[in-house]
Order: structure tokens, then C-alpha cells, then sequence
């Protein structure tokens, strides 16, 4: 009920010259990365827009974004500014369901590209417009966010920029790259979730990092130092899985 009147102020309250953003987790992938590009890059768009950041949670507002820009995302600001943003640029969508209007186009950016396929009960409203990686990708992202192909745009990735760019991450994460003859990063996806899409996809125990055991990470580990090579290892953000290990030299949990 609540998204129908959200949709139905929202074919009628005025837009004005501002560009809304929000990502999942807060402050991240590609909304954060275009956001990073129209700051640094585009000085023309932020001269003629007033740009926010919505938020969900706890997390440290980054120096790239002012304070006084931020909005709680379900406050009756972020609702406000929301309401009256010409542009939402979002990784999964703003309010699902809540249509856009009077002149406004909400873009979704969307958080992977891949062979994903959205359940019928899963499909809705997530924004007007989204992006692939090539045409391959085309159809398949039409899909999982429910738009017309012609309305997904061939842009590749925002968050791919970075892989361009000469910050130093591994120093900022105090590792020495010099101190080791490899580096290998494993970014398993999740079984079962416990934020976002709460539920289970899959055998929680196969191919997982949760199904190796402490003996098993040490294992790895002495085979990892005895080789040279450094293990890092991110989870995907609505893991349910809280992996954590101690005493190890050549792992690196993140």
C-alpha cells in the first residue's frame, strides 16, 4: 500500500535539478564508483545538479562525500529527496516497486552481470533504465531487472575503473605485495543470506568458504606459505557466514 501512494506522489511532485544515489552495502560498487566519476570528472554536472547520497546503516560517510549531502534513505527527507530527484542511480533500486515519474529516470546500475535468472515472484519495478557488460549480456540483464532490451545501455561496469587507477589497496590493508610470489583472491558467493534476499540458494556446505574447517584453513595455509603465495578472501556482503580465523600467516580474511 505504502509503495502505491509513494508511486502515485511521485507522478506528481515537481523534480528538480538533483541526482539521488544508493548502493547496497552503503557507500559501494558501481553507484559509488559513478559517483567518484561525476565528481572528479565531470564538473559541468556538478555545477547544474545538487547531488545525495542515501544510507541505510551505521557505516562512516567517505571523505569523497560531504556530510551535508547524505540522507537517510528511509527518513522522511530521503522519502523528500527522493520524491523530488530528476535521477536516481542506484546498484539494486531505490524503493522496489515505486515507479517513477513526472520527468524522472531511475537508473540501475545493478551490482554483477552474469547468467542470473529472476523467479516470476521475484520480478518488479527495480528502475527505467540498466547496464551490461556487451551486447552478449544484453538480454539476460533485461531480465533479471525486469526492462525492455532496448532499455539496457552497454557501458561495462563503473566499479572496473578502479582496476585502472594507481591506489595502493594492498597497503591500505597494511600487506606488502613485495612479500609474497603470488596473490590469489577468492570472492566466493553465497549459499544462505542473512541481509537483502534473506534465504537459502543452494547447499550451504559445497564449494563454500564455510565449508572448509580450521583444520582445513591451516592445512592451506602452510601449503600457501610454503610456496610464497597470499590467500585473501572476501565474502559476498549478505553472506550469512561470519568466517574468521586466527594464526594465519598466508590468509587474509576481508
Amino acid at each position: 500500500m505504502l509503495k502505491r501512494v509513494l508511486t502515485l506522489f511521485n507522478r506528481f511532485v515537481r523534480k528538480s535539478d538533483i541526482i539521488l544515489f544508493d548502493s547496497f552495502p552503503d557507500f559501494s560498487d558501481n553507484a559509488m564508483e559513478f559517483y567518484k566519476y561525476i565528481i572528479y570528472e565531470r564538473p559541468d554536472i556538478v555545477n547544474r545538479y545538487q547531488i545525495y547520497w542515501a544510507y541505510s546503516s551505521g557505516h562512516d560517510i567517505p571523505g569523497e562525500i560531504k556530510k551535508e549531502n547524505t540522507v537517510k534513505k528511509k527518513s522522511v527527507k530521503g522519502v523528500l529527496v527522493f520524491l523530488r530527484s530528476r535521477y536516481i542511480i542506484s546498484t539494486h533500486s531505490y524503493f522496489s516497486n515505486v515507479l517513477s515519474g513526472n520527468g524522472q529516470i531511475q537508473l540501475n546500475l545493478w551490482h554483477g552481470c552474469g547468467y542470473k535468472i529472476t523467479p516470476e515472484n521475484e520480478k518488479m519495478y527495480r528502475g527505467d533504465y540498466t547496464i551490461a557488460c556487451g551486447e552478449f549480456y544484453r538480454k539476460l540483464q533485461a531480465g533479471a531487472v525486469n526492462v525492455p532490451a532496448e532499455n539496457v545501455i552497454v557501458t561495462g561496469l563503473p566499479r572496473n575503473d578502479a582496476f585502472y587507477r594507481d591506489d595502493n589497496s594492498l597497503q591500505s590493508l597494511s600487506i606488502n605485495k613485495d612479500d609474497y610470489k603470488k596473490i590469489i583472491i577468492w570472492l566466493p558467493t553465497y549459499r544462505k543470506s542473512k541481509i537483502g534476499h534473506v534465504g537459502t540458494d543452494g547447499d550451504e556446505k559445497t564449494f563454500g568458504a564455510c565449508s572448509i574447517d580450521s583444520d582445513g584453513y591451516s592445512c592451506i595455509n602452510e601449503i600457501l606459505k610454503s610456496k610464497g603465495y597470499l590467500l585473501m578472501i572476501k565474502l559476498h556482503p549478505m553472506d550469512a557466514v561470519d568466517l574468521k580465523a586466527d594464526n594465519l600467516s598466508n590468509i587474509f580474511f576481508f
